[in-house]
């Protein structure tokens, strides 16, 4: 499982992009349905197929791989952006937005939810931030929570889960509010203070 993948990749590397898809097609064949991890094998060498099918002009092919993809692994991060990008004149980061939000509360899919956004994050320019967030989404903090510091403001420290979109802004007075430390605990998903 996944070398005929492999190969199509280091194929389509080298520019023999025709032959490249011969070798997915022989991975799809080759494949035990019944392998536990063959319906990922499957949706990913889709997605290749796809993404090579869209290098080379063929829109509507590939748009159909990635509908392939996408029936075999529902919400395949990867084959919702490139059905999206392949399926409109402008890309609409936005609209690839909306439909990894509702992945990224998906248990098991955050790294290809962090792919995905990081897809979208590299599409507007935000390469730093988009390699930060695959980076907290295979080695978070030893907490769990992959949350990064954006950037220092004037009384505030404003910090990003590059994994889940969310942005938290916190203060940087000497005292905070119970209230408030509680609240920005439970949004950085971290114990509140005197918890155990």
């Amino acid at each position: 499982m996944g070398l005929h993948w492999l190969h199509a990749l280091v194929l389509a590397a080298t520019g023999d992009i025709d032959e490249a898809l011969r070798e997915l097609v022989r991975e799809r064949r080759s494949l035990d349905p019944n392998h536990v991890y063959a319906r990922e094998a499957i949706a990913n060498s889709w997605y290749v197929t796809g993404a090579l099918l869209w290098r080379l002009g063929r829109r509507d092919d590939a748009i159909a791989a990635f509908r392939e993809a996408l029936k075999v692994v529902h919400g395949h991060a990867l084959a919702m952006i490139g059905t999206e990008a392949a399926g409109s004149e402008k890309f609409e980061v936005r609209s690839v937005k909306l439909k990894l939000e509702g992945r990224s509360k998906e248990v098991g899919n955050e790294v290809s939810t962090a792919i995905g956004r990081a897809i979208v994050m590299s599409r507007i320019n935000l390469h730093q931030m988009a390699a930060s967030g695959c980076l907290a989404a295979i080695r978070p903090d030893s907490r769990g929570s992959p949350w990064i510091l954006k950037r220092e403001g004037g009384s505030h420290s404003l910090w990003t889960n590059p994994v889940s979109g969310a942005v938290e802004a916190v203060p940087r007075h000497t005292e905070i509010p119970n209230v408030l430390a509680r609240k920005i605990c439970r949004n950085l998903g971290i114990p509140e203070p005197g918890s155990s």
